[in-house]
């Protein structure tokens, strides 16, 4: 009788473990399979295959005049665009991590998309791929983003409802609006990533003035922490914090993470660099190689008191931290945060001289 007992408790044992397994097995293939669906639907939302070639030439008509976006001019003879930073990739992280598209398929793939591709952003209509960091106008340059995905030109340039301003605005930063770049299966990303007529950029900004941004808007208000730093915790202590994370960059919050280690840099070849110091010419240059100008300099009031410019408008993430860098910093912070984020000064060509933004 204590052998059948004991044959009974084996029997309900290995059936719950079946159980288990085959519900941990359908919960997997229901969250490939949903990947999946969402990426294939892509072509379906933008009506633009990814891999079309003259995808870009049905897009719009500027002031009743066909746009540009034959095959014979390129993006890259853009002259502003030739004059635009380009990364040095000569830091120790994308020396040591440098990652091909094929091993995007392997057991790590998740790790990479998650936490490496944060902020990668692709609008096939207009065959652009950017990266927009926090602390990097990110609030700004993804309501460009969402409209450059969702506005119908087929008509010529109007000017757009106020309820799909409102509704541009709202939905920026929600991750649904945009086609991120870890959404895509291989072939879509291998796609962007090589195929010339894609602009890729990424926005960076000054080590320095991100910090103290970080600082002023997260943490100070109380909207992060950072172990023991809080809201009553001084830049120092702040600081202090960050340094600690350098040897494992990818545990920390993006608003104060290395931009390096973001964006995806280990495994896509950006195009040009545009930096926060200088985003209204280098916005302006990205626009104009890619015909979306009138995107950047106009539609975006809600009323009569507000700009009609992208880069004129408030998000209510502003802090001026670059004008604010002598308040807070001294010789010895300075040195910290140089020597905590020294591959984001040295891949985006920022000095480790300290200086003042005006």
């Amino acid at each position: 009788r204590r052998k059948s007992i004991i044959q009974m408790i084996l029997v309900l044992l290995l059936t719950f473990l079946i159980m288990i397994f085959s519900i941990k097995l359908v919960q997997f293939r229901s969250k490939n399979i949903l990947v999946l669906s969402n990426t294939q639907s892509i072509e379906s939302r933008t009506n633009l295959p990814l891999n079309t070639p003259d995808a870009s030439d049905q897009h719009s008509r500027l002031n009743g005049a066909e746009a540009v976006h034959s095959s014979e001019v390129s993006w890259s003879q853009t002259e502003c665009i030739q004059h635009m930073t380009k990364m040095n990739r000569n830091v120790e992280f994308l020396r040591t991590h440098h990652t091909s598209v094929s091993s995007l398929e392997s057991a790590s793939s998740p790790a990479l998309y998650e936490a490496n591709f944060i902020g990668s952003i692709i609008v096939p209509k207009f065959h652009l791929l950017m990266c927009t960091l926090p602390k990097n106008a990110c609030s700004k340059l993804r309501m460009l983003l969402v409209r450059l995905k969702e506005e119908d030109t087929s008509n010529g340039i109007a000017k757009p409802r106020r309820e799909d301003v409102i509704s541009w605005r709202q939905r920026s930063q929600n991750a649904t609006a945009h086609i991120q770049v870890r959404n895509l299966p291989v072939e879509q990303f291998t796609e962007v990533v090589t195929n010339p007529q894609w602009l890729k950029v990424a926005v960076v900004r000054n080590p320095y003035s991100r910090v103290l941004s970080g600082y002023l808007e997260k943490i100070k208000k109380g909207k992060l922490g950072l172990g023991r730093v809080n809201a009553l915790s001084s830049f120092e202590e702040f600081v202090d914090e960050l340094v600690k994370y350098k040897d494992r960059p990818l545990r920390i919050n993006e608003h104060f993470r290395d931009q390096v280690y973001m964006c995806g840099f280990n495994a896509i070849h950006y195009d040009v660099i545009a930096k926060t110091e200088t985003l209204q010419d280098d916005l302006r240059c990205i626009a104009s190689a890619k015909n979306f100008s009138y995107a950047v300099n106009s539609g975006w009031s809600k009323g009569e008191r507000d700009s009609d410019a992208l880069l004129g408008i408030g998000t209510g993430h502003e802090t001026n931290a670059g004008t604010k860098l002598n308040q807070y910093y001294t010789q010895e912070l300075a040195d910290k945060v140089y020597n905590r984020f020294e591959q984001d000064f040295i891949a985006f060509g920022y000095p480790r001289d300290f200086q003042l933004e005006l």
